[in-house]
C-alpha cells in the first residue's frame, strides 16, 4: 500500500476503530463500481502504522444482488491481534465470579491430584487464570476457524492473600464460528469450541492426572473463554454505509480467504428522510 485516498473509520469499540479507508481510486466499469478498500483494525489514537500490501479481494464478476462486499483473512486477523492487545482474552475465575463452580477450592481435585491434601491439608480457595500468550489466528475456508494458545494456571489463596502456584500448563484451542448475521450494517458474530487441549504440564503438588484434569476443566474453561470472545464481539462488526442508503435482503458466504456478503441496496431521497425522522417540538 502507499497510500490512503479517502480517510474513512468506523468504532469497533470505544477503544478501537475500524480503517475502512478507500486505497485506490474507484474502478468504474458499464455494470458495477468496485472500491478498494483498507479494512483493518486498531486501537483508537494509535499511531498509524505502514503495513505490507495486501492482495486485493477478487470478488465474483456474476452476482444476483446489487451490493457484494468482501472481508478477508487480514481483516479478521486485525481483529484478533487488536483483542490480544487489549487483554480480552485474559480471565480469573474465582469464588466471587462463579460462585457455584467446582474446581475453585484444593479439596475439588482429590481424585486428579492424589498428594493434594499432604501440600494443602485444610481446604484452600483456587484461582484459575486463563490468558492468550499468541495472536489468534483466523482462518477462512468452507468456514471461520479460529486457533489461540494460551497459559492456564491453578493459585492456592493463604492466608494473608499469599498465593502460589498449584499447576500451571499451555493450552491450545480451536474455535469455530457459530451464528453469522447482518443486522443494521453491523456483522454479528459467536464462537463455539471445537478442540480444547493441555500441553507441557507443570505441578508444584507431586503427580497429577493430566487426562483427567483436563477432562474435568474442560466445560468450566471452554464455557469462559467463548463468553469472553463472544462479548467482546457482542456489539458487532460495523460495516461501511454511505448517507441515505439502506441495505436489505443479505446473505453471507464463506470462501477460501474470504467472507462474502451480498445485499440490495435502497436510496431514500433527503425529503423522503426527513419525514421519516421525528418532528422537534420546540
Amino acid at each position: 500500500m502507499t497510500g490512503v485516498i479517502c480517510k474513512v473509520n468506523a468504532d469497533l469499540d470505544a477503544r478501537n476503530k475500524i480503517d475502512y479507508s478507500l486505497i485506490s481510486p474507484p474502478r468504474v466499469q458499464k455494470t458495477y463500481i468496485d472500491l478498494d478498500l483498507k479494512g483493518s483494525i486498531q486501537h483508537s489514537g494509535a499511531q498509524e502504522q505502514q503495513e505490507a500490501y495486501i492482495a486485493p479481494i477478487i470478488l465474483p464478476e456474476t452476482w444476483q444482488s446489487m451490493v457484494l462486499v468482501g472481508l478477508s483473512e487480514y481483516f479478521f486477523n486485525t481483529l484478533g491481534k487488536t483483542y490480544f492487545l487489549s487483554d480480552i482474552i485474559k480471565l480469573s475465575l474465582t469464588q466471587e465470579t462463579d460462585p457455584h463452580a467446582f474446581w475453585l477450592k484444593t479439596d475439588d481435585y482429590g481424585s486428579i491430584i492424589p498428594e493434594m491434601k499432604k501440600y494443602y491439608p485444610k481446604s484452600e480457595t483456587v484461582i484459575l487464570t486463563v490468558k492468550a500468550t499468541k495472536t489468534p489466528v483466523i482462518l477462512l475456508t468452507s468456514q471461520i476457524t479460529m486457533q489461540l494458545e494460551g497459559i492456564l494456571e491453578a493459585l492456592a489463596v493463604l492466608p494473608y492473600n499469599v498465593t502460589e502456584q498449584i499447576f500451571a500448563a499451555s493450552v491450545e484451542g480451536t474455535f469455530l464460528v457459530d451464528t453469522m448475521r447482518l443486522s443494521n450494517l453491523n456483522l454479528k458474530v459467536s464462537f463455539i469450541i471445537q478442540s480444547f487441549s493441555l500441553r507441557d504440564f507443570r505441578s508444584s503438588v507431586g503427580r497429577v492426572d493430566v487426562t483427567g484434569l483436563e477432562h474435568s476443566l474442560g466445560h468450566m474453561l471452554q464455557e469462559s473463554v467463548v463468553h469472553a470472545i463472544n462479548s467482546g464481539l457482542r456489539s458487532g462488526i460495523p460495516m461501511p454505509s454511505l448517507a441515505n442508503i439502506t441495505l436489505e435482503e443479505s446473505a453471507i458466504s464463506v470462501t477460501p480467504g474470504c467472507l462474502l456478503m451480498s445485499m440490495d441496496m435502497y436510496y431514500i431521497p433527503w425529503r423522503e428522510l426527513m419525514h421519516m425522522l421525528p418532528e422537534h417540538r420546540t
